[in-house]
């Protein structure tokens, strides 16, 4: 079993293909749930969240991925030295950031710090997650599968049809999986771009051979590999 996973407002969207080929689309509130229920039978997890963080200085897989985004460089966002998750305020976070690297980091970063832990929680105990689970952005991935960055917000109608445009030229399913999704999920729960996100990192969960920015990743302290992967086309 394959999935692609996103964080969204309820927690986390994960949607799968089976062995048999068929789809299945669920929520989750914290990632080890998904983990404890699903863990066992998947062959590949692609999701976006950050795994992996260093001691010092700026994390290498987000710097060569805003290079290659160009105009969507703001969808990566900067990570935190690990220390930092340690705080419990955003005040604290920044100033512990700021002291080891000289650098401050945005808030949408310290948003998403809740759900770095919960996914790196579950890898550091558990041999078969670090295994499986890789950590692949959407828009690199989208970047990848279009040969060049999106030309719209993945927020606006535009950047919508524009994504699963894409979606479809790889696979015709994707437009079904969507509006099973939206008519599913409430929209507060749910929003469009999460059901996009979470569908391109399962078509590439499907791809053979996988590559990586950068190509021969650095570990982190606890032997987590700190990259983004996509596939190479």
């Amino acid at each position: 079993m394959i999935w692609g996973i996103d964080g969204c407002r309820a927690g986390w969207l994960g949607i799968a293909r089976t062995a048999n080929n068929a789809n299945l689309i669920e929520i989750f509130p914290e990632f080890g749930i998904f983990w404890d229920k699903y863990g066992a039978e998947a062959s590949r997890v692609l999701i976006d969240m950050t795994i992996g963080l260093p001691e010092s200085g700026e994390r290498v897989p987000g710097m060569l991925a805003r290079q290659m985004l160009g105009a969507r460089r703001a969808s990566m966002f900067v990570m935190p030295v690990r220390a930092a998750l340690d705080a419990s305020t955003y005040q604290e976070a920044i100033a512990i950031n700021q002291r080891i690297t000289g650098k401050k980091f945005p808030k949408q970063t310290w948003n998403i710090v809740p759900r770095i832990r919960e996914v790196n929680t579950v890898l550091r105990g558990d041999a078969h997650a670090q295994s499986v689970v890789m950590e692949c952005h959407p828009e690199v991935a989208f970047c990848v599968l279009q040969g060049a960055p999106m030309a719209h917000s993945k927020k606006s109608g535009f950047g919508f049809y524009e994504r699963l445009s894409v979606l479809l030229g790889y696979d015709p399913q994707m437009r079904h999986i969507a509006e099973t999704a939206r008519a599913t999920f409430h929209p507060r729960d749910v929003a469009d771009d999460d059901i996009l996100d979470a569908l391109v990192l399962l078509l590439c969960a499907g791809m053979e051979p996988l590559a990586s920015l950068p190509d021969e990743p650095p570990r982190d302290a606890f032997g987590l590999p700190m990259r983004i992967v996509y596939p190479v086309l």
